[in-house]
């Protein structure tokens, strides 16, 4: 896990393949963060898992919770955020969903509320995404 993955996710996260840090999409951090995360955890090694923890919050990429989830709405769309993939299509907007529920749930289970961060960010930006492709109403688009 570590030799393998492990090192590879942590070349893509530090370097983007050298390109700029936001080139690449939001899944592309998450997947990696993901199994950053989840090795870290694995392995009960607290300098990984505090990594990608670090990452989520603070990271350059567009896996950081706040560039992932890139616009919350306020006023009579409260309760709604964008994800940094609405505007591409469905299959992508639901991947990073899958992604970020993989990771709140890994940082639940260590004693970690990713669910909770900034206000539900996550639990808006799930709203955002089942209110278009569940309930097929509009949303609007930041």
């Amino acid at each position: 896990m570590v030799n393998v993955f492990y090192s590879v996710n942590m070349a893509f996260l530090t370097s983007h393949w050298g390109t700029c840090d936001s080139h690449y999409w939001a899944n592309w951090d998450l997947a990696n963060l993901a199994s950053v995360m989840a090795i870290g955890i694995l392995t009960d090694n607290r300098t990984m898992y505090n990594y990608a923890v670090n990452y989520l919050q603070t990271g350059k990429g567009n896996g950081n919770w706040y560039k992932a989830v890139n616009y919350v709405f306020s006023g009579a769309d409260a309760g709604l955020a964008q994800l940094q993939e609405s505007g591409r299509d469905q299959g992508h907007s639901l991947l990073v969903i899958a992604l970020m529920g993989t990771i709140s749930q890994m940082a639940w289970n260590q004693g970690d509320d990713f669910y909770g961060l900034d206000d539900n960010r996550f639990l808006k930006a799930c709203e955002y995404t089942a209110k278009y492709n569940v309930a097929g109403l509009t949303v609007p688009f930041h």
